[in-house]
């Protein structure tokens, strides 16, 4: 039986945030805050992420779903300072 070979998570994130509109402005929001001119997100965050969402640095691999579930509790957080 052949394997199937997904895309990497990066790619499969970002469609899944393509397929969400109501996720939009958040996603250009963290974007624009996260964001490094010439080196893009700093490794150290997503790290940081990693362990803070998964419970512990290698305990879960990084999810398309992960980056969804960010823009949410983001979008979240900013409505509830309005």
């Amino acid at each position: 039986m052949p394997t199937v070979k997904l895309p990497p998570v990066e790619a499969r994130a970002a469609l899944a945030v393509l397929l969400r509109p109501d996720l939009w402005v958040a996603a250009v929001r963290s974007l624009r805050r996260l964001w490094v001119p010439g080196v893009g997100v700093p490794d150290s965050y997503l790290k940081f992420r990693q362990e803070t969402q998964g419970g512990g640095l290698g305990s879960q691999p990084m999810r398309a779903d992960d980056l969804v579930d960010f823009l949410k509790w983001a979008r979240g957080t900013r409505r509830s300072f309005e």
